[in-house]
């Protein structure tokens, strides 16, 4: 038995001993499936882009609304942005080496200057300022967020040009698609964002995570 089924059949045991019932419904468990959010990063971008391609496969015939791209292409980037941030900052708050290595090597962290008071006042004060500046980024800045990740984990988050080159048009086009509904800034409507521009930036960041994960292995354990 799977990890997530374990999890469900503990959700409803109570219910299930007051209706005197013995094995759970198959259907309410895919039901039950499709509302479950995994607490590990990386099981929890899967999660989501399973469930965004099964909007996808199901809205086929939406394919002629441009409005309908523009709304996966906000949600593909939610989804991304979600994971960049819960990827390092659970590192970073478990792993005790990484954050010296975040400071040490970050320019902006580097350089901040506290009085000795306010250690004395809360003796995890570089802890939670580090906490406080990963909580602050904006995580669709992708530049920003691979000198980070370099800083901390020491590899090169965008070592891929191809995909990364993709992926930082999209984050200018969610810009437009967020701020001026699917317009840039001389009026024009982004016509692009369709369906094969949707599935280039999918793949792209699948592609991204795929390679945080892979450099991120000495660090990660199993997903739940």
């Amino acid at each position: 038995m799977g990890k997530v089924k374990e999890l469900y059949l503990e959700a409803i045991q109570e219910e299930m001993e007051a209706a005197g019932i013995s094995d759970y419904d198959e259907y309410q468990y895919l039901h039950f499936l499709k509302s479950y959010v995994p607490h590990e990063p990386y099981a929890r971008y899967n999660n989501s882009i399973e469930r965004l391609d099964e909007i996808a496969e199901n809205s086929r015939h939406l394919a002629d609304y441009p409005m309908f791209h523009r709304m996966m292409l906000v949600q593909h980037v939610a989804i991304l942005e979600a994971y960049l941030a819960d990827r390092l900052i659970t590192l970073v708050t478990s792993k005790p080496h990484l954050p010296q290595a975040l400071v040490l090597n970050h320019p902006t962290l580097k350089t901040q200057k506290y009085p000795l008071e306010a250690f004395v006042g809360n003796p995890n004060l570089v802890a939670d300022k580090i906490t406080t500046h990963l909580k602050s980024v904006l995580y669709h800045e992708l530049e920003l967020v691979a000198d980070l990740y370099k800083a901390a984990l020491g590899f090169d988050m965008l070592a891929d040009q191809s995909s990364s080159a993709i992926l930082k048009q999209c984050m200018i086009d969610r810009h437009h698609c967020v701020h001026r509904d699917g317009k840039d800034n001389l009026g024009r409507i982004l016509s692009e964002i369709n369906s094969e521009y949707i599935v280039r930036m999918r793949d792209s960041s699948v592609e991204l995570v795929s390679h945080i994960e892979e450099q991120c292995d000495p660090w990660t354990g199993p997903p739940i």
